[in-house]
């Protein structure tokens, strides 16, 4: 009887042997699974926060032209910009709207004219700004930007405030290369305002 009941605890400890094998072979399976959707997703987000912290800056070179009354007094100006490479902060939760800002100068030169048999060169008007606003992404390659806010005037060896305002159109080669165009305005307190033609290009810096 012992012998049998030895057998017998023997044979269900046998019996035994292939569950609690399974069973820990699962459970193993389950932890290395959690260890690694747990490493896969740490380097997801690190991945993605290097990611973000190389979106960088763009720098925008422009030239100007005057139009309008503005084209009586003054020829081709330039502009220089800087603004944020990635600007996909989404806005109302629609991805191909999002917010956008720039800083940067503007400089146009004075038109050399006749007044009363007299020679005349209007001087350079100079502005500096800061302006925000809204960028639409109707597609991969095209980007349409609308900006305004304060900027500074500078003319004739005098400084007044002004409010100004950029409506953009880029195509975009790649993600380092764009060209456009756009419409200027900026406005002085007391004064029409003034508006010029922009072309130029734009090129994606790293931080």
């Amino acid at each position: 009887m012992l012998i049998k009941e030895k057998s017998g605890k023997f044979g269900a400890m046998i019996r035994c042997k292939p569950l609690l094998f399974q069973n820990f072979c699962r459970l193993a399976f389950v932890v290395l699974f959690t260890i690694f959707f747990l490493q896969a997703s740490a380097q997801t987000n690190d991945v993605e926060m290097k990611v973000k912290a190389d979106k960088g800056f763009s720098l925008s070179a422009s030239l100007l032209i005057p139009v309008g009354e503005f084209s009586d007094t003054h020829v081709l100006g330039f502009g220089v910009a800087i603004a944020p490479s990635a600007q996909q902060l989404s806005l109302f939760r629609k991805p191909k709207i999002g917010f956008t800002y720039n800083a940067g100068f503007d400089y146009y030169l004075g038109k050399n004219v006749t007044v009363s048999s007299y020679p005349y060169k209007y001087p350079g008007y100079f502005f500096i700004h800061a302006f925000a606003g809204a960028i639409y992404n109707p597609t991969k390659e095209f980007d349409i930007k609308l900006t305004a806010g304060p900027a500074l005037g500078i003319y004739n060896g005098k400084t007044n405030f002004n409010i100004g305002s950029k409506l953009n159109l880029n195509y975009h080669f790649n993600n380092t290369i764009a060209i456009g165009t756009g419409l200027n305005m900026m406005k002085e307190s007391g004064a029409d305002p003034i508006w010029s033609v922009s072309l130029g290009a734009t090129i994606a810096l790293k931080q």
